[in-house]
């Protein structure tokens, strides 16, 4: 997948080195790559430099301007491109290494929550254009750059930095003019304020070394905008955030410089919380950095705010749709408890996948619910008929899903939003922190957040949270995956595609208005609970510091009455107290509850995976199994 890639290149009498400069970007070949140089009037030769480029150049302008940061503002302004798009800018004197663009999308693409990257290692080149030396520098943090980290040493460098087009709208989307040449380092000290940093271990890009260069001309004037800027945003940023940091670093550097915690490698002195055993997020191939104390969040002051006040907070109508039969009625019923809990003004649609589940649904009478029975859906489209005879049970639920989302988007208002969930998620907070993306999007999707080759074979999206709006480019992208499952939607990955869920993997690039929900309490499952650290704050569940929004209970098997396999040991699941007592324990009685209350049965086997044999478990095996804590026992 090749995100498209903005860059735009300010120039200025720079014909000596303005060549290697464009052939660093455009020898690269990068098939997605939007180009533009904005000439200030140079009387150099440049302009013909450029226009013997202009056929590889998405757009180019030669006249005079107000300086470099205006040229840049003017070319970002001449570009397009989803919240995915990757933007960067790269100074006519300077040069990209041949793997600069490639290398950006690799990182962009293997983790979708990240918004913002930098390199760990800036490159200097020579005046000749030959690499002179590299410098090594320490994990981007926050605070840190507040308190001044990042000037006169340790620049984030603008060469090897880029950032995605939702941070950029989110932040204001300008260059503030008013920095005649640290306009840069207000852009990062914007940037900050609402997202991490993180520190990519490969070379990127690097600045040229030569007499006439501005920032060394100039750098203590640049120093001087750097510190001004830095008082200024120093006012926005939470004083207790500051001071927790200080506090943090002299205990950190205390303990480190006493050897306390050293064979354990926790601290050290000189690196405080940037040590590698501290970081959150250690990415491997190639390795991101960032730090999880990098929270802006000011502290909250009031306590957990009853169901009533969360109804409040979601000021309109939320539309979910989900299917399921009656193997899976107790999931299904869980899930509405938990909307009823913290959806606040909602609407559940259901697919009734058998008579049974139909009959149940319509006994409860909920005035939320809205039930379909997959006759009717059956019905008006021949080819999901024609598709279910060729599918397994649970391939025909996969193959069925967009035809689903498609029929309810056409039943609800122009422009209102329609949530796919799966039954088998449980809602633990109002989940408006996800929803907040859908007030400007057409599409929201949520990333797995699991390996790298899981991402290759199954899908770097999961299926379990789809939000699409009624608009023509939400009904757009469900009639083409609806179209594409009725084609293939097999339960085995070829290579290219995985059921209903790797055709999302092209949708960033594909729709301009696509939102990646990055939220940490969001879609938080087995495949993915492992790297996330997980607490209690004031009586909530915590994921990284932010509340947890639903768990994806995907893969839960009832052995016996009251027992269930959470298949923790197939996924390598470090379970703690949390996952145990305030997440999984908290489901499994919710299931019980609905099975006591209809006398619903949960299937031993997930009916997505009903195809598959059924292992018989002695009782001596199942009793073991839940002592060393493979099984829960439901209460």
């Amino acid at each position: 997948m090749n995100l498209k890639i903005t860059l735009v290149t300010p120039s200025y009498n720079q014909a000596e080195y303005l060549p290697e400069c464009l052939q660093s970007v455009l020898s690269q070949n990068y098939p997605n790559l939007e180009y533009i140089v904005m000439d200030g009037g140079s009387t150099d030769g440049s302009a013909k430099i450029i226009r013997k480029h202009a056929k590889f150049l998405k757009a180019h302008r030669i006249q005079k301007d107000e300086g470099q940061y205006d040229a840049i503002n003017s070319g970002f302004g001449l570009s397009h491109g989803g919240p995915n798009e990757i933007m960067g800018w790269l100074n006519s004197d300077d040069k990209h290494t041949p793997w600069t663009l490639r290398m950006v999308n690799e990182i962009f693409c293997q983790y979708p929550y990240v918004e913002w990257i930098s390199s760990l290692y800036p490159l200097i080149w020579g005046s000749s254009g030959l690499p002179v030396r590299i410098t090594d520098r320490a994990p981007f943090s926050a605070a840190e750059f507040y308190l001044g980290a990042n000037v006169q040493k340790d620049y984030l460098q603008q060469e090897s930095t880029f950032w995605r087009r939702s941070l950029w709208a989110r932040s204001g989307g300008f260059l503030d003019t008013r920095w005649e040449l640290a306009a840069d380092f207000e852009l990062w000290a914007r940037f900050f304020l609402g997202a991490h940093c993180y520190g990519v271990t490969t070379i990127l890009g690097g600045f040229r070394e030569h007499q006439a260069q501005k920032t060394a001309i100039r750098m203590e004037e640049y120093n001087q905008e750097a510190q001004k800027i830095l008082s200024e945003y120093q006012k926005k940023v939470s004083p207790l955030f500051l001071l927790r940091h200080r506090i943090s670093k002299k205990i950190a550097r205390f303990c480190g410089e006493r050897g306390y915690f050293q064979n354990k490698g926790w601290l050290s002195a000189a690196s405080y919380l940037q040590h590698q055993s501290s970081r959150r997020w250690v990415m491997e191939g190639p390795r991101i950095y960032g730090s999880s104390m990098d929270r802006l969040q000011r502290p909250e002051k009031s306590k957990e705010r009853p169901i009533q006040v969360e109804k409040r907070e979601v000021g309109k109508r939320s539309i979910f749709c989900t299917y399921f039969d009656h193997n899976y009625l107790a999931q299904g019923l869980a899930l509405l408890e938990s909307l009823e809990n913290h959806g606040g003004d909602f609407q559940l649609w259901v697919l009734a996948h058998s008579p049974e589940c139909e009959v149940w649904l319509r006994k409860i009478s909920h005035p939320c619910l809205k039930i379909v029975p997959i006759s009717e859906l059956l019905q008006l489209n021949p080819d999901l008929q024609r598709a279910k005879k060729t599918r397994s049970i649970a391939e025909f639920y996969f193959t069925a899903s967009p035809t689903w989302l498609r029929h309810v988007l056409e039943q609800v208002r122009r422009g209102e939003a329609v949530t796919k969930i799966d039954a088998d998620c449980f809602l633990f907070a109002s989940p408006t922190s996800i929803q907040a993306g859908e007030k400007t999007a057409s599409i929201v999707i949520t990333p797995h957040r699991h390996t790298r080759e899981t991402d290759i074979q199954f899908g770097i999206y999961n299926v379990g949270w789809v939000s699409i709006r009624n608009d023509k480019l939400g009904m757009s992208c469900v009639q083409r995956w609806e179209q594409q499952c009725l084609e293939w939607c097999f339960d085995k990955p070829d290579g290219k595609r995985y059921a209903d869920q790797k055709y999302l993997d092209d949708w960033p690039s594909r729709y301009p208005g696509l939102h990646i929900s990055n939220f940490s309490g969001a879609n938080l499952a087995y495949w993915n609970v492992n790297q996330s650290q997980l607490s209690l704050g004031e009586g909530k569940v915590l994921a990284d510091g932010k509340p947890l929004i639903f768990y994806h209970f995907s893969g839960l098997r009832k052995i016996q009455s009251r027992i269930y396999d959470p298949q923790w040991q197939e996924y390598g699941v470090r379970a703690n107290d949390v996952l145990r007592n305030k997440i999984y324990r908290p489901y499994l009685q919710a299931l019980r509850r609905q099975e006591n209350r209809l006398g619903a049965r949960l299937s031993n086997t997930s009916v997505r995976y009903e195809q598959n044999p059924r292992h018989v478990i002695g009782k001596l095996k199942i009793i073991r199994r839940v002592l060393y804590g493979r099984y829960l026992l439901a209460q």
